[in-house]
């Protein structure tokens, strides 16, 4: 039997853990008020063997490092708020499962009349990615992401009644689905739309009639902290009925 006033340090670690996990909620890509398995596996071990500083698992969690963010569950909200432009990416390949799990999450993305005009180059070859960053600006950090996803559109250019051609849109749409599951299996992406299209499409022999809509760097962030965005207030882009 545990004695009492183990329990009781355990109990309080606990409620210590909530209190910073809710301080530093706007910066957690996680639920501020959820503790997934990997965090209460790690009160656990601490309640059992407290010879690990409270003061620094509270401040880990408060700081939202992981291991906390392994083993919890993240809703659409929560990748929403977490998903930033990363510009600088770890010296580390992704997993083949993990980046079809991410690709995967492009594919079942909606389209205009489900026409899917979506292809997906991936590019891992490292001195490929360094030609690929040099046509976009010479953005260096392209090339230093695991892999580059080169977003194309197999396209007859349909607009919709609107007006809006299809296929920018719908590629777009199939991108945030990337970015957002790449949150999830702690990815980092960055969207780039400064590239030379011709040039690309001269790296990677793609046709003439295929058009390149974006690139897209995806690795594992070097800064895997959560950054405030800036953004328009809700009154300003929001109106109700009529403009």
């Amino acid at each position: 039997m545990i004695h009492s006033s183990l329990a009781w340090h355990g109990f309080s670690l606990y409620g210590e853990v909530v209190n910073a996990r809710l301080k530093g909620a706007s910066r957690h890509p996680g639920s501020p008020t959820c503790l997934g398995p990997g965090i209460i596996h790690v009160v656990l071990s601490l309640w059992i063997s407290p010879s690990m500083s409270r003061s620094l698992l509270v401040n880990l969690i408060a700081a939202n490092k992981e291991p906390f963010s392994v083993g919890g569950i993240m809703n659409v909200t929560d990748a929403i708020k977490a998903r930033k432009s990363v510009r600088s990416y770890l010296d580390k390949a992704i997993e083949d499962e993990e980046l079809v799990s991410v690709l995967e999450a492009g594919r079942l993305a909606p389209s205009a009349s489900n026409r899917q005009e979506w292809r997906f180059i991936i590019v891992r070859d490292k001195t490929m990615r360094k030609r690929i960053s040099d046509a976009a600006s010479r953005q260096s950090f392209v090339g230093d992401a695991s892999a580059i996803i080169v977003a194309c559109a197999e396209t007859d250019e349909h607009a919709m009644m609107c007006g809006q051609q299809c296929y920018p849109i719908d590629v777009a749409i199939a991108l945030d689905h990337i970015t957002l599951a790449a949150v999830e299996k702690g990815l980092g992406t960055c969207w780039i739309g400064a590239f030379n299209e011709k040039q690309v499409k001269e790296i990677l022999g793609v046709p003439n009639e295929i058009r390149i809509v974006g690139l897209m760097p995806i690795g594992y962030p070097a800064d895997p902290s959560i950054s405030e965005k800036t953004r328009l207030p809700f009154d300003r882009i929001v109106k109700y009925e009529h403009w």
